[in-house]
């Protein structure tokens, strides 16, 4: 999927309702956490709410994501997870000796919430302000449906937080101009209301929120071939893991 992120509308309403308000002496309390100073986006926290545990905790109650990402663990019938056996061998030993807990849990939303930060993955491209969103997994159909579904309803729910906080804007700027009686302050709230309750009604609306889509989701006809630095690398990190696990061993048989 490639995409071109929007800017940050809800931090120049801000600013403009700040600066505004500001020079008739009106200090603005409601402006809510998205009329800051505009430094991070709407595709910056696109991003954070993909991998965050409240949203995948989200996705679970309207989709079952859990069941699906990690349907070998899941027992259909019974409707609880299986319980693998108990795992023996050095490696259980040398994970308690470093404190590490050896306890099966459950898949959870936070599982979910660190496979999708782990696995969906944002590339800026170079030439330009588009950024391409890629989700490699063996199965084709699930690669394509999980991508579509991560990013409408992260963008939704954007759009749903941001609407709640214009609907408190707009009713702060409602309350200010009912009891402003200064001309030059009664203009200065109705041009502010006005440009606020403009952006209320584009969030109404069902058009992509957070970045325009310029590419749609498809998936690639040949599965991507590993990457060489991976191949490259995944020996090394496998002998040097070996190597402290033996050397931690020898240190603690030693004692």
């Amino acid at each position: 999927m490639t995409l071109l992120p929007e800017a940050n509308p809800a931090g120049a309403l801000g600013n403009q309702l700040t600066a505004a308000l500001g020079t008739l002496g009106i200090g603005v309390g409601a402006s809510g956490g998205s009329g800051g100073a505009g430094v991070s986006t709407i595709f910056e926290r696109l991003r954070v709410t993909i991998g965050s545990a409240a949203f995948a905790e989200l996705l679970q109650e309207r989709h079952g994501l859990l069941q699906r990402v990690y349907a070998s663990q899941w027992d259909a019938e019974l409707h609880e997870w299986k319980r693998p056996p108990p795992e023996k061998g050095w490696g259980v030993h040398y994970s308690r000796l470093l404190g590490f807990s050896t306890e099966w849990l459950p898949p959870s939303a936070e599982s979910l919430s660190q496979y999708l930060r782990s696995s969906i993955r944002f590339t800026k491209e170079i030439d330009g302000p588009f950024v391409v969103v890629t989700f490699s997994h063996p199965d084709r159909v699930f690669a394509y449906q999980l991508l579509n579904l991560v990013y409408s309803e992260a963008d939704s729910l954007l759009r749903d937080q941001d609407r709640v906080e214009a609907e408190r804007r707009r009713e702060y700027l409602e309350a200010q101009l009912r009891t402003a009686t200064n001309v030059d302050m009664r203009q200065a709230l109705t041009a502010v209301l006005t440009s606020e309750l403009r952006r209320e009604m584009l969030l109404r609306s069902d058009f992509p929120y957070a970045a325009r889509v310029i590419e749609a989701p498809f998936v690639l006809e040949r599965p991507e071939a590993p990457k060489v630095r991976t191949l490259l690398m995944l020996p090394i990190i496998v002998a040097l893991l070996a190597s402290s696990a033996v050397l931690t061993l020898i240190f603690v048989f030693r004692e």
